[in-house]
C-alpha cells in the first residue's frame, strides 16, 4: 500500500484531487491532505484536517515517508514552494492541471523563476501534447482525465432528475476572477461587463431571474457594490450557497470559461459561455462542448435558445469530449501515480 500527500490551494485543483482520493483510499493507500487557501475550507468540509505549511509535510514526510506528493497547480505558490523542497528530501512530485490554460504560469513562482515538479499530470491528450511541445516542459506527462467530473456526471444528474423548477427560470451566472487571474486587456472583458450584459438582456425578457455565485476567490462584496450599483432592475441577486447545491436549483447555467460550465453540462443542466469582446481563446474544450458567445448581437438570441432548452423532460446530452474526459478518469489517475512512484524507485506493493 502506498503513502500520498496531497496539496492544493485552489478550488479546481482541489476538487480534481479530492476525487482521486477518494479511488486511492478504496484500494487500501492512505492519503493525507495539505491544503491552504480556498482548498483548505473545501477539503475540510469534506472532513480532511489538512495541515496548512510546508514544514507540517515535512515533518510527516520524516515521520512516516510518503512515497509521492501529488498536487495541483494553483496560481499561488502553496504548491510550487512543496516541490523543490520535497525533492531535496527524497520525495518525488506528480503536480496536476485540471484545466486547459495558463500552463505555463502555472510553474512560474512570484519570483518570475520557472519551478518544475518531477512529473505532471494533464487532463487529455491534447493538453499533454501541447505541454510535450513546449520547450520549458522536461518532465513526463501524464493523461489522466478529471475524476472530480467523473463523479459530477454520476452525482449531479441524479439530484438534478429529481429537482423541483420555481415559478420564474432561475439563470445561474458562475463568476470568475477575470480580472486578477489575466486582466481585462489580455481577455478583452471582466466578469462585471459580462454580468452586465446578462442583466440587460434578462431585464428587456423580463421572465427569468440571475442569482450571481462569486468565485471562491472573488470578494463577495465586490459583487455587492457592483449589484447596489448596477441598478440591476430586481433579476439579480448575489447566492452564495454551495456550488452543487446552486447546480441543482438552477434552471440554466451561465459562465465565461469556468470549469464549473463543464460540470453543469454533465449534470444535464442547459449551459451557455458567454465572452462577449473576448481577445483569446482560453479552455478550448469549452468551445468543443457549449454554445458559446463572443458578440453583443448574438446574445438575446442565444438567451432565447437557453431558456426554449428549459424544462424539456430529457436532460441535456454529454458532448463526446466531455465523455473522453471523464471516461475512467479515476482509473487512470491511479495508474499515473503507480507509474510515478515507479519511475521514483517505488512500487505500490500491490
Amino acid at each position: 500500500m502506498a503513502r500520498f500527500a496531497f496539496a492544493a490551494h485552489d478550488p479546481g485543483g482541489a476538487n480534481a484531487l479530492l476525487a482521486a482520493a477518494v479511488g486511492a483510499r478504496a484500494r487500501g493507500d492512505t492519503v493525507i491532505c495539505f491544503a491552504a487557501g480556498p482548498a483548505a475550507a473545501l477539503w475540510r468540509a469534506a472532513g480532511e484536517t489538512c495541515p496548512s505549511t510546508l514544514e507540517e509535510l515535512l515533518e510527516a514526510h520524516r515521520e512516516t515517508s510518503f512515497d509521492l506528493l501529488v498536487s495541483a497547480t494553483g496560481f499561488s505558490d502553496f504548491e510550487k514552494n512543496m516541490w523543490p523542497a520535497c525533492r531535496a528530501h527524497g520525495l518525488a512530485s506528480l503536480a496536476v492541471i485540471e484545466a486547459w490554460s495558463n500552463f505555463k504560469a502555472r510553474f512560474e513562482a512570484a519570483s518570475g523563476d520557472l519551478v518544475l515538479p518531477d512529473a505532471i499530470a494533464a487532463v487529455d491528450e491534447e493538453s499533454r501534447r501541447v505541454l510535450a511541445d513546449a520547450p520549458w516542459c522536461t518532465v513526463p506527462v501524464y493523461v489522466v482525465g478529471q475524476p472530480h467530473l467523473q463523479r459530477v456526471a454520476q452525482d449531479l444528474r441524479a439530484a438534478r432528475a429529481g429537482r423541483i423548477r420555481g415559478d420564474v427560470p432561475l439563470l445561474a451566472f458562475f463568476s470568475e476572477p477575470i480580472d486578477d487571474d489575466y486582466g481585462r486587456a489580455r481577455r478583452g472583458f471582466d466578469q462585471f461587463e459580462i454580468a452586465a450584459h446578462l442583466v440587460a438582456t434578462v431585464a428587456r425578457a423580463g421572465d427569468r431571474r440571475i442569482a450571481i455565485k462569486p468565485h471562491p476567490r472573488e470578494d463577495a462584496g465586490a459583487w455587492r457594490r457592483w449589484l447596489d450599483a448596477s441598478l440591476s432592475q430586481g433579476v439579480a441577486t448575489l447566492d452564495v450557497s454551495d456550488t452543487s447545491d446552486l447546480l441543482i436549483r438552477a434552471d440554466a447555467v451561465i459562465g465565461m470559461t469556468s470549469m464549473v460550465l463543464l460540470e453543469a453540462a454533465l449534470g444535464g443542466a442547459p449551459t451557455l459561455s458567454v465572452q462577449i469582446g473576448r481577445a483569446e481563446t482560453v479552455h478550448p474544450i469549452i468551445e468543443r462542448c457549449l454554445p458559446v458567445v463572443t458578440r453583443d448581437a448574438q446574445l438575446a438570441r442565444a438567451m432565447t435558445a437557453l431558456a426554449a432548452r428549459i424544462g424539456k423532460g430529457a436532460q441535456t446530452p454529454i458532448a463526446p469530449p466531455l465523455l473522453a474526459l471523464i471516461d475512467d478518469a479515476r482509473a487512470r489517475f491511479l495508474a499515473a501515480l503507480d507509474a510515478c512512484m515507479a519511475g521514483a524507485g517505488k512500487t505500490t506493493g500491490l
